[in-house]
């Protein structure tokens, strides 16, 4: 069996990512989030701990039918001798054409001004600056969401790189509160690597998860919750 490797850079390398936030989800995996929440454009999203604005990101090109990658020029296949260089450019120019929508605004909330304008140079860089709507604002507090919110996908703090796991003790329970508050009956799709700390709060303060999914993200075992809030 013989394999030929037509990618080379991994695909979860968008290419938009001028600042890298020290716990950035993978876009593979914040895509497939937004998939498995079943949200659509046109309903209200928002991600409330954002910080490199991965999940607003990918939704607003999913939003605008835009194909990731679609401009990438060092795929792998492009030095096969069978490459037809014509018909690549003609299926870039026709994902071009399909380009198109009206996306009701993405939103998301980050606590800390160094990773908003992180996130919002990562959104310009990817074209969607526009599409999403990034605000300074805190995930425990009612009083930053939008009206309306139908899905919440959120990759919040693991207890692992950046917040020490007591606070992510504490940081779940007032976290789900406010979404009671300020969304309830929404759909929340969180990832998360301390995920008997997120069972253990969703369980108290009444958040139903409905499925969960194992995932690797990077070295670290991860589940995905789909709940309802």
């Amino acid at each position: 069996i013989m394999g030929v490797d037509t990618t080379g850079r991994s695909l979860h390398r968008r290419g938009y990512r001028v600042y890298e936030h020290p716990a950035a989800l993978k876009p593979t995996i914040a895509s497939a989030m937004l998939l498995l929440s079943g949200w659509r454009p046109g309903e209200t999203l928002i991600d409330p701990m954002c910080g490199g604005a991965t999940i607003p990101i990918e939704a607003a090109m999913m939003a605008w039918n835009r194909a990731v990658n679609r401009d990438r020029r060092d795929f792998n296949l492009l030095r096969l001798r069978l490459f037809d260089a014509d018909a690549l450019e003609e299926e870039r120019e026709r994902l071009r054409i399909a380009e198109g929508g009206d996306p009701h605004p993405i939103y998301g909330l980050e606590k800390y001004p160094r990773h908003l304008e992180g996130g919002r140079r990562n959104a310009e860089r990817a074209g969607v600056l526009e599409t999403v709507n990034l605000r300074l604002g805190d995930a425990t507090d009612p009083a930053f969401y939008p009206e309306d919110v139908s899905h919440i996908v959120v990759n919040p703090p693991y207890g692992v790189r950046m917040v020490p796991r007591e606070r992510v003790r504490r940081l779940y329970p007032m976290f789900l509160r406010a979404l009671k508050e300020a969304a309830g009956g929404a759909t929340l799709t969180v990832i998360t690597a301390a995920y008997r700390r997120f069972r253990e709060a969703a369980e108290d303060v009444g958040v139903e998860i409905i499925s969960s999914r194992r995932v690797l993200h990077g070295d670290l075992q991860t589940m995905i919750y789909l709940c309802q809030v």
